[in-house]
C-alpha cells in the first residue's frame, strides 16, 4: 500500500482556525463562509471560529471558542496563540490552518495540497510577502508567511502555542509569527494563493482571497459565486461560471490609465509566486 493509499485509509485531520470579531461587516463575510466551503468539509474536517471576550476563562459555545481576550485588532497574534494553548491541549489533530472570514478554501485542492507536505512532521507554510522589517532599521524587505492561510502540523502549533506573545506588541501578527518561527528554526514552505482584491484574474486554487478594503459587500458576494464554480459538476457549465466570474472581476477592478503601472507590478508579483509557489523547502535568509 503506498502512501497516498495509507491516507484514504486513514484521513488527515485537518482543523480550520478562523478568526472572527463581532462587527457587521466581519459577521457577514463569516455568515458567507459558512454556507459555502464550510458547509461541504468532510468528516475528517473541523473548524474553529476564534472571539475574544472580556472574561478570564475559555468557553467553547458549538464551533465558537471564546478566548480570554478583548476583542481588539491588536490582540490578533494575542488571541491566536492562546487559542492555539487551548485547541492543542484539548482536540486532536494532523494540520491546522489558520485563517480569517475573508478567505475562501476550496477543499478539493487542501486535500491535494496537503498530500504532498503529509510526511514533514514539523511543517510551515503560507502564501510568501516581503516587507520592512519593523525590528529592524535596515529598509531591506525581508519574507513572511501571509495571516490568510497558516498551514501548520500539529508539532508546529504546539510549538506556536508557546510563544510569548507579549514580545511583539505593536508589530503585525503574520509577521510576528514568521520572526517566532524562524528564530525557532523552523523552515517555510511557500504556498500558492489567488488574491482577487490584487488581479482580479480568478484562478482555482487552495486559498483565495476575497476582500476588497474599498467594498464591504464584495467578499461574501465573490464567495458564493466562487461556491457555485467549485460546486458545478458539468464541465461546460463550469465554464460558463468561470467567464462570468471573470467578467464580475473586470467590473469590480477600476483599473484607471495613472494605476495600470501599479496593477502591473501587483500582477507580476503574482505570477512568479505562483510559478515558484512549489519551490522546494526554503529557509528564510
Amino acid at each position: 500500500m503506498d502512501r497516498v493509499d495509507q491516507l484514504k485509509s486513514k484521513p488527515i485531520k485537518v482543523l480550520f482556525l478562523i478568526l472572527a470579531s463581532e462587527n457587521a461587516e466581519n459577521q457577514q463575510d463569516l455568515n458567507a463562509q459558512l454556507k459555502t466551503w464550510v458547509q461541504v468539509m468532510p468528516e475528517n474536517y473541523r473548524y474553529l471560529v476564534f472571539r475574544g471576550w472580556e472574561k478570564d476563562e475559555y468557553s467553547l459555545v458549538g464551533n465558537t471558542l471564546y478566548i480570554p481576550v478583548e476583542e481588539r485588532y491588536e490582540n490578533i497574534l494575542a488571541k491566536t496563540v492562546l487559542g492555539l494553548k487551548w485547541v492543542c491541549q484539548n482536540l486532536n489533530f494532523d494540520f491546522i490552518i489558520r485563517t480569517n472570514v475573508s478567505t475562501f478554501f476550496s477543499i478539493k485542492h487542501v486535500e491535494k495540497m496537503l498530500l504532498e507536505v503529509c510526511n514533514e512532521s514539523n511543517f510551515f507554510g503560507g502564501y510568501i510577502e516581503r516587507c520592512k522589517n519593523p525590528l529592524s532599521k535596515s529598509l531591506e524587505k525581508v519574507p513572511y508567511v501571509t495571516g490568510t492561510a497558516l498551514v501548520m502540523s500539529k508539532q508546529c502549533a504546539f510549538q506556536l502555542s508557546e510563544m510569548q506573545f507579549e514580545k511583539f506588541q505593536g508589530i503585525p501578527e503574520d509577521f510576528s509569527i514568521s520572526m517566532f518561527l524562524k528564530a525557532n528554526k523552523v523552515i517555510v514552505t511557500p504556498l500558492g494563493r489567488n488574491n482577487l482584491s490584487s488581479h482580479h484574474i480568478f484562478i482555482p486554487t487552495f486559498q483565495i482571497r476575497v476582500k476588497t478594503s474599498k467594498n464591504s459587500d464584495l467578499a461574501s458576494r465573490r464567495m458564493l459565486d466562487i461556491n457555485n464554480y467549485f460546486n458545478e459538476a458539468k464541465l461546460t457549465n463550469r465554464v460558463f461560471k468561470y467567464i462570468a466570474i471573470q467578467f464580475k472581476e473586470i467590473s469590480y477592478s477600476q483599473i484607471t490609465f495613472k494605476s495600470i503601472p501599479d496593477y502591473l507590478q501587483r500582477l507580476i508579483l503574482s505570477i512568479r509566486n505562483y510559478v515558484f509557489r512549489k519551490k522546494a523547502w526554503v529557509q528564510y535568509e
